[in-house]
């Protein structure tokens, strides 16, 4: 996983959900277009985004 992304450098794909910060907030939003939507916010103002983590592993026994 990478770093945070300046939106003015590299928009993610579209429709991927990615982790966005609004310089204030962090929250799960996808790119559509040329706004990003989310389930609580929506025509945000985002300056960075990354990828997702991958979920943590569960042990095997």
């Amino acid at each position: 996983m990478s770093g945070w992304i300046k939106v003015d450098d590299q928009l993610p794909p579209e429709d991927k959900q990615v982790l966005c910060s609004d310089g204030c907030d962090v929250f799960i939003a996808s790119h559509h277009n040329s706004f990003f939507t989310g389930e609580f916010h929506d025509l945000l103002w985002v300056t960075h985004w990354m990828d997702l983590p991958e979920p943590p592993s569960l042990p095997t026994n």
